[in-house]
């Protein structure tokens, strides 16, 4: 089967690897697991030992008839040729009848689609309990922020959810094709700190477009056309950058634009 880069297609081929994948995922009978990008079913093969409560998406027309044919015997699992990138993930969930049911997604998700992928989770994350990602090392870290905010994706997943990054070394001979980076694994939990349904998403999107368009440039710069000083005063320090602003500041200033 021929592998199709412009789909950045990395395939786990580390069984010590995806044991403690499984493992860390901790799945529970009452959880429906998601498996975004399924591939050639490596992790497949193992989830199914672990549970019936399985939707596999794979957008990868060959590789989704290669896994109808890999688990026809198992007639519970859901197998989808879908795009994660665009999937109505609630729709997805209603498979299932019990709505009790917790969902939890996980894969080792494709290099290049890796951000649009995770900006699809925040439509949807009022149904997510966790999720679970083998991604490429420096997006991890670009979403964890522990010198803050440095990117527009890093402030939008982070009012979605809390983010951790799993201490576990993860080597490019662990896949096939080998990439020439490294890769990590991130945990994405649902927060409700921030009172989502009350921001404009318009204007925040603005707002984040006005202060990372120009890093360089303090926020009473940055926003001085559009934001009275004494307002900005009243959220931060007017003479802060980017990456000293805090979730709370950017909801808040959003608020005047």
């Amino acid at each position: 089967m021929i592998i199709k880069k412009k789909l950045g297609q990395h395939f786990i081929i580390n069984n010590n690897l995806i044991k403690y994948f499984i493992d860390l995922i901790d799945i529970k009978n009452n959880n429906i697991i998601l498996e975004i990008g399924a591939g050639f079913g490596y992790i497949t093969s193992f989830l199914v030992k672990k549970t019936n409560n399985l939707i596999l998406l794979e957008i990868d027309k060959n590789l989704y008839n290669f896994l109808l044919k890999k688990f026809k015997k198992y007639k519970k699992i859901f197998i989808l040729n879908r795009d994660a990138r665009y999937v109505n993930i609630e729709k997805i969930k209603l498979m299932f009848i019990n709505k009790n049911y917790k969902l939890k997604i996980i894969g080792s998700l494709p290099y290049c689609s890796s951000i649009p992928i995770l900006l699809n989770l925040n439509k949807y994350y009022k149904i997510i309990d966790s999720a679970y990602f083998i991604i490429q090392k420096e997006v991890a870290e670009k979403l964890k922020c522990s010198n803050g905010f440095n990117s527009k994706l890093s402030v939008i997943i982070n009012i979605f959810f809390n983010i951790e990054i799993i201490n576990y070394k993860i080597y490019p001979n662990s896949f096939f094709p080998i990439p020439k980076v490294n890769s990590s694994i991130i945990k994405l939990t649902p927060k409700f700190n921030i009172n989502i349904s009350k921001i404009n998403f318009l204007k925040f999107k603005f707002l984040l477009n006005l202060i990372f368009n120009k890093k360089r440039k303090m926020i009473k710069n940055s926003l001085k056309s559009f934001i009275n000083f004494d307002k900005i005063k009243n959220i931060c320090d007017p003479n802060f950058r980017h990456n000293k602003l805090s979730l709370n500041d950017f909801y808040n200033l959003h608020k005047y634009i």
